[in-house]
């Protein structure tokens, strides 16, 4: 097995030097998001930057008509989606169909690891919703909904990275799941996150978010912050993705208290976490 300080070097490397390789986030995305986000969308436009791309229409109708939604009837077309789930989660759908195909790697161990950030990331992203939701937060719900996806990106570029390096390096090379987990989980990865998110012009606020969703240092006036740090853990205590530490009490936690939360709240969330996995399959 390769050393660990060797790898974090090549880790490094693309970080230093500014050429952080990841393919760019999705433009059509982003215009749906921030079209979503106003007061009255132009639910034509949204409709047309969706249908200009006949690969992501077809993903959308197909999650729009998973389980997770439990429509009585067939969703056949984009205005139909539109119109039955509304402007603010066929946003949501845009941002998860955008980003899925980027959590797939060659190698299996590492592809099996891709999958499992894949369920945290939409994991963390529902439930972080959920809890902005419940505690009656006027965010729109789709900008939390996008950081919670988002917050574990810097993951995602090292897991890219080290499936990169064994196709690459001279010798075979095998990642123990101990192995991978040890340096993803690390802090290295908040890092990669912020300088990612920068790179690809997102929002400040989404960069801070994924820099800081691991920090100790709590400020009771930043609930965005605090609904991801709190459906971070949710996720982390049911086992959904890459698990960094061991399962706590949710009740226990800051954020609980200062987000005014309740023991039936943390149970009807993790309820919703359970329905979760449905989107990721």
């Amino acid at each position: 097995m390769q050393d660990k300080s060797s790898l974090l070097k090549k880790l490094k490397k693309p970080l230093e030097s500014g050429k952080i390789q990841l393919p760019p986030f999705s433009a059509t995305a982003m215009k749906i998001q921030q079209e979503a986000t106003k007061k009255n969308p132009d639910t034509d436009l949204i409709e047309k930057l969706i249908m200009s791309d006949q690969a992501l229409t077809t993903k959308i109708l197909r999650m729009a008509n998973s389980s997770y939604y439990q429509g009585l009837s067939a969703i056949k077309t984009v205005r139909n989606a539109i119109v039955r789930l509304g402007t603010q989660e066929v946003s949501k759908i845009t941002m998860m169909v955008t980003q899925k195909g980027r959590y797939k790697a060659k190698d299996q161990a590492i592809n099996q690891q891709m999958r499992e950030l894949w369920q945290h990331s939409v994991g963390c992203a529902i439930a972080s919703n959920w809890i902005c939701r419940k505690i009656g937060f006027d965010r729109p719900p789709q900008e939390v909904f996008f950081a919670g996806l988002l917050h574990d990106v810097g993951k995602l570029f090292m897991l890219t990275m080290l499936d990169r390096i064994k196709l690459t390096y001279e010798q075979p090379t095998q990642f123990s799941e101990a192995f991978i987990l040890e340096l993803v989980n690390g802090s290295l990865h908040t890092v990669y996150g912020y300088k990612l998110l920068k790179k690809w012009n997102l929002p400040l606020k989404y960069c801070e978010i994924t820099q800081n969703h691991h920090s100790e240092v709590l400020d009771k006036d930043d609930i965005f912050l605090m609904a991801v740090q709190l459906g971070n853990k949710a996720c982390n205590n049911l086992n959904i993705g890459l698990r960094e530490k061991p399962p706590i009490p949710l009740t226990e936690t800051e954020q609980f208290h200062l987000l005014g939360l309740s023991q039936i709240d943390m149970a009807e969330l993790e309820i919703k976490l359970a329905d979760s996995k449905m989107l990721t399959k």
